[in-house]
């Protein structure tokens, strides 16, 4: 077999590990850019369909993981009870108001606590639960880290970020029956970003914080690299 091909193995080999085995079912409601949203989540290795602005019901939601509900879209008891037995839900800017209502707590619209490019710093709850993989402990990202509810009661939830300007929670978590809900009181899904954002990390690392890059995979590459450079140095030598 030539270099190059066994090469281009390893690389197909790696890519394809380059993602941990757990993925989700996840719908996506909403119609702002769940379009992009579920186009990409789909090239992660996660199962995603775009569910647009129609009504949450319970059949809907029999093989789904994770409902990533944006601004567009009202919770109802159909999702209440999806999460109770044990789902996930996401949420995005308004829709937090619903999370948190679910959590006992309160939030609402901060139209004029705007600040572009605020960063999103990760409390040491979020960082234990794998927020902060492949982030570090703060990001901000322009216009997707921009407006921001007031979160006004927090209920059950436990603050897993606050914002750079003010120390304010923005995304706080909390079970909900045998579910989890990640209220993210800002505006994510704006524009949503390019493959270089961390705002799309944040969202695979709350989906399943398995899915990064495997150490293992990255070994393998990295051996096998080696493996391939000694053979050539014995073919070399004969």
């Amino acid at each position: 077999m030539k270099l190059q091909s066994i090469l281009k193995w390893i690389v197909v080999v790696t890519l394809s590990t380059t993602f941990d085995a757990n993925a989700a079912n996840i719908a996506v409601y909403g119609g702002y850019y769940a379009t992009d949203i579920t186009n990409w989540l789909n090239t992660t290795g996660n199962a995603a369909s775009n569910r647009g602005e129609a009504e949450i019901t319970g059949t809907d939601l029999l093989d789904v993981d994770v409902v990533i509900m944006d601004r567009t879209i009202s919770g109802n008891i159909a999702l209440a009870d999806f999460i109770y037995a044990g789902g996930k839900l996401i949420t995005e800017w308004s829709s937090s108001q619903y999370g948190m209502n679910l959590l006992g707590g309160r939030a609402s619209d901060n139209y004029d606590g705007y600040i572009t490019n605020d960063s999103i710093n990760f409390s040491a709850s979020g960082l234990a639960l794998g927020l902060g993989q492949l982030i570090g402990a703060s990001y901000r990202d322009g216009d997707r880290t921009e407006f921001f509810q007031d979160f006004d009661a927090l209920g059950s939830g436990s603050i897993l970020a606050t914002r750079g300007s003010s120390g304010a929670p923005v995304i706080v978590g909390g079970s909900y029956g045998a579910g989890y809900i990640f209220v993210n009181g800002f505006d994510w899904s704006d524009a949503f970003p390019s493959a270089s954002s961390q705002t799309r990390q944040l969202l695979l690392n709350q989906i399943d914080p398995s899915q990064v890059p495997v150490p293992a995979a990255l070994w393998l590459f990295g051996s096998a690299l080696a493996a391939v450079s000694r053979f050539g140095r014995i073919k070399r030598s004969r």
